[in-house]
């Protein structure tokens, strides 16, 4: 859930010299980043080209205002660098984003990369830095250009309040300490992390090897056990009967049971809830009726039931157990002020934190303690109110409640703890059933047998805090995230399945198609993300363009597939990052110009740079499978540190001969044959001829993503044989090729259906029609993901020809009643098709409005080479298709092939 958080001292209803565009988050691997970052489309307006020591005022304000920015090196890499830019002279761009990375480090999530890069649109830029959280990123960047509007509107700024904020976000969004420690300790191992939900509960591992844990909770753990230790009764009734030391302990609604076994006892009682929860209620050392029953009223205001037991004298240690073993300890001191006869409760709380730097929520090694309802109902049980001013000398406890989280100081007794005692922990998590838990032990000494000190168990905790033992008040640190991480990995276990990601401008669709395809015939079950949709072992599971981050975590957190393959676009790496730390083999295949709406891309170049990332993002025993005819794919092998192998349909050109001569892996056409080079030497996989796919002359254009495919697998360890054997019985059809460049016959017209991407698609369709020497008939379905160059591209390749356009949309079974919805979704097509062929202004039709359609169909006639018509509903489109006219090529372009596929179903074998 996002929240919506107020900015200090910005008013939207005021103009600001610097205006927010838009906000948005890449969160993977990215354009500017190999890491998440927040990008802010920032406009200068009047300040666009105004550099910072023009600005009067402006060095001294923002030094003021956030003198902590001294600790910017910048470029000039030196403490008080980034200040000395700003004298000299920067854009406020780039200092908008130091203030952002700044502010997120005043509140405790230290950032250090970020840059500011110039968009296609003068003045406006694109300020981006990392972050730790989400939302705490967002707000760390509009806060940053709240604060330079305020700085040169000369109002007064609100650090504080923004860092504040901020605390908050991280406190409520953020994993705990134990969490971030098991997440780091992961991926020092190259264990891939997913978050699963925005808070605690985390994916370690990949596919059919993940496993899931909550903040401490492991993969096995189970309700059951949880279930006892949350019930205090239970847990101690369980341990009793095991023979393991425990308070005696009853469970009553009726304030006189607990007053008959005060009575019974003789000894001092803790009266508590009977829950291990947050609303911890723990009265201690009683021992007259009046302060057991006035606990007792106030327990039960809580639970119905009670628990009254006996006083364990000594002081509270927890013990860490990890699978069964233990791990670690620490001393529990709860929180308490020292009267000094001046000061009242709350300026001594307030002094004590001071004092031990204490900060707010769990990050640090000891918590702020704050004067909340829980601190001021125990402190009115005693006597005292917030403002009481306490006798010099007097000490009072603040929360009996032994934990970090209200307060408590920690320890680290690890070295201490008795053997004896550590076998009593080892058993009780067993009893209870907790692979992970923490042990709260009472006792005088914890170097001496609990069993000859008098000591006890007095709970057993599921989940327990790890930041006592990660970052103790005092002692000695323990790493016991590894103790959980090995846990949950054995050292020989696997984590991760292989990733195959796939990119280029034109062909990664069948790249992708043709390893999902012999991978399936080796036995992998896959999970597969494509253009048209999730495929979860073979099945479709969602629809639409899934090449993007959020198909490649679906893909990876799906635990029945042991095979990652994903189409990764270049649009998906600009909307969101990459959907995956890294691939096993990521392929690059081409790189052409290519319209891309909503980006800052300038030329090929940049297109270039935005597939580096693939490229790049592969673990280092893995595969960068580059296209060596492509020079600009070749330039990102210079970007690359892990092995290279290179696929070329012209062996003899020299990069990849001296590639290969060394033993390095690739992979070209020779007389008619493909050869795999490869440490082994020189191994064909199958003569050309051989090949289904390639059978027709129309379907060359997927040589290179042949070519990628096989390199992929042979890097994979699949054998030439059978890669070879499998791409014998890979037939193109609808079904196989997903509705790319296919050819049906129905009655006897020649029918090919595609799904164009680029200018490239669209010449190998001109060619095909000049081959054949036939006029053509285009179908084009206005419903699915068209690219927004489309119909540019088109008027640009067919412009000279005479073509006869049928406009459809298989995604309605009628158009009748919904004809404004058709006009919405083909008018991008339409109007450019119109604008290419006819000069003349179409007129307004009789209601006042614009009807393209009737527009184009008046003027029609006056062109030599345009006729475009609609489909008045389904069965008009589909009544054409059946009329037999073998002297045209009938071709269908569709980015929609599901519903195309249900169209064509009844008339034509798909398969």
């Amino acid at each position: 859930m996002n929240i919506e958080y107020k900015i200090p001292g910005h008013t939207i209803a005021e103009r600001s010299p610097l205006l927010i565009e838009s906000v948005r988050t890449l969160k993977g691997a990215n354009y500017y980043s190999a890491g998440s970052v927040i990008v802010v489309r920032l406009n200068l307006a009047e300040y666009d080209e105004r550099f910072t020591h023009t600005i009067e005022g402006f060095y001294d304000a923002l030094q003021s205002t956030l003198p902590t920015l001294y600790d910017h090196h910048c470029s000039e890499d030196r403490p008080g660098g980034f200040f000395k830019r700003v004298q000299d002279g920067t854009l406020l761009g780039h200092v908008a984003e130091h203030i952002a990375i700044e502010l997120q480090t005043l509140a405790g999530m230290p950032v250090q990369f970020g840059k500011t890069r110039a968009s296609k649109e003068q003045g406006v830029y694109n300020v981006v830095f990392r972050f730790f959280d989400e939302q705490a990123g967002i707000y760390a960047g509009k806060a940053a250009v709240s604060l330079l509007n305020s700085i040169l509107l000369k109002k007064q700024t609100h650090v504080q309040d923004i860092v504040d904020t901020l605390v908050a976000i991280r406190e409520l969004r953020m994993p705990g300490p134990g969490t971030q420690a098991i997440i780091a300790r992961a991926r020092k191992k190259g264990i891939p992390v997913l978050r699963v939900d925005p808070y605690n509960l985390i994916q370690l591992g990949t596919g059919k090897y993940q496993k899931r844990i909550r903040a401490t909770l492991g993969p096995k753990t189970g309700f059951v056990a949880v279930e006892n230790a949350k019930d205090s009764f239970l847990a101690t009734m369980m341990l009793r009967d095991a023979g393991i030391p425990v308070p005696v302990t009853i469970k009553t609604t009726k304030i006189q049971d607990a007053l008959d076994f005060h009575h019974y006892l003789g000894k001092p009682m803790v009266v508590k809830l009977p829950w291990n929860s947050k609303t911890r209620k723990v009265f201690p050392a009683l021992n007259d009726e009046t302060s057991i029953a006035r606990a007792f009223d106030v327990c039960s205001k809580h639970d119905e039931n009670v628990l009254v037991q006996e006083q364990i004298p000594g002081e509270t240690f927890r013990l860490l157990v990890i699978d069964h073993k233990f791990v670690a300890a620490t001393r529990l001191s709860s929180p308490e002020i020292i009267g000094n006869g001046q000061d009242t409760i709350a300026i001594l709380i307030d002094k004590l934190n001071e004092k031990q730097q204490r900060k707010p929520g769990d990050k640090g090694s000891l918590s702020l303690i704050v004067p909340d309802e829980q601190l001021v109902e125990t402190l009115s049980f005693y006597g005292f109110q917030l403002q009481t001013i306490p006798d010099d000398g007097l000490r009072i406890v603040l929360n009996h409640h032994t934990s970090p989280a209200v307060g408590a100081s920690t320890t680290d007794v690890t070295g201490m703890v008795h053997p004896i005692n550590r076998f009593i922990a080892e058993r009780a998590s067993r009893i209870i059933g907790l692979d992970v838990a923490g042990i709260n032990m009472v006792c005088p000494d914890i170097s001496k047998p609990v069993t000859q000190e008098q000591g006890a168990i007095i709970n057993v905790l599921a989940a327990p805090d790890f930041r006592m033992h990660l970052n103790p008040w005092e002692g000695k640190s323990r790493r016991v995230e590894e103790a959980f991480m090995d846990m949950i990995f054995a050292a020989d276990a696997q984590f991760r399945i292989p990733v195959f990601s796939v990119t280029g401008s034109a062909g990664k669709s069948v790249c992708a198609l043709l390893i999902n395809y012999i991978l399936e015939k080796e036995g992998f079950k896959t999970g597969f993300a494509m253009s048209d949709g999730f495929y979860s072992q073979g099945r479709k599971i969602a629809k639409g363009d899934m090449t993007g981050y959020h198909a490649a975590q679906l893909v990876l957190k799906d635990p029945g597939i042991d095979c990652a393959i994903l189409e990764t676009s270049v649009e998906g790496i600009l909307r969101d990052g990459l959907g995956y730390e890294y691939a096993d083999f990521g392929v690059v295949l081409n790189t052409h110009e290519s319209y891309i709406p909503g980006s800052d891309l300038k030329d090929i170049d940049d297109i270039a740079y935005a597939q580096n990332v693939v490229a790049e993002e592969v673990y280092r025993e893995g595969f960068t499978i580059l296209n060596a005819d492509d020079p600009l794919v070749m330039e990102m092998s210079k970007r690359v540190d892990n092995p290279i192998a290179l696929f070329t349909k012209n062996p003899q050109q020299e990069a990849f001969k001296s590639h290969i001569s060394g033993g390095a892996m690739g992979i070209g056409i020779e007389n008619e044959n493909i050869y795999l080079w490869s440490s082994r030497g020189k191994t064909c996989i199958a003569p050309l001829s051989s090949l289904p796919l390639l059978a027709d002359e129309t379907h060359k254009i997927f040589t290179d993503s042949l070519l990628a495919a096989i390199l992929s697998l042979a890097a994979f360890n699949i054998s030439p044989k059978s890669i070879g054997k499998h791409l014998k019985s890979f037939k193109p059809s609808v079904h196989t090729l997903h509705g790319r460049l296919t050819r049906l016959n129905l009655n006897s017209n020649s029918i090919i259906i595609d799904k164009p991407s680029g200018n490239l698609a669209l010449e190998n369709i001109r060619k095909m029609i000049h081959a054949k020497e036939v006029e053509p008939v285009f179908y084009i379905d206005s419903s699915g993901n068209i690219p927004i160059d489309f119909h540019e591209q088109f008027a640009a390749v067919f412009g000279q020809m005479h073509c006869d356009i049928l406009v459809f949309n298989s995604s309605l079974h009628s158009f009748k009643g919904k004809e404004k919805l058709f006009e919405k979704q083909a008018e991008d097509i339409i109007v450019s098709l119109k604008e290419y062929y006819l000069e003349e202004t179409a007129p307004p039709d009789h209601s006042g409005g614009y009807n393209i359609l009737k527009a184009l169909e008046h003027h029609a006639s006056d062109s030599n080479h345009l006729r475009i018509r609609e489909a008045n509903d389904i069965a008009a489109f589909l009544q054409e298709i059946q009329v037999e006219n073998p002297e045209k090529l009938h071709v269908i372009f569709s980015w929609n092939f599901p519903d195309l596929q249900g169209l064509l179903n009844p008339l034509v074998s798909f398969y």
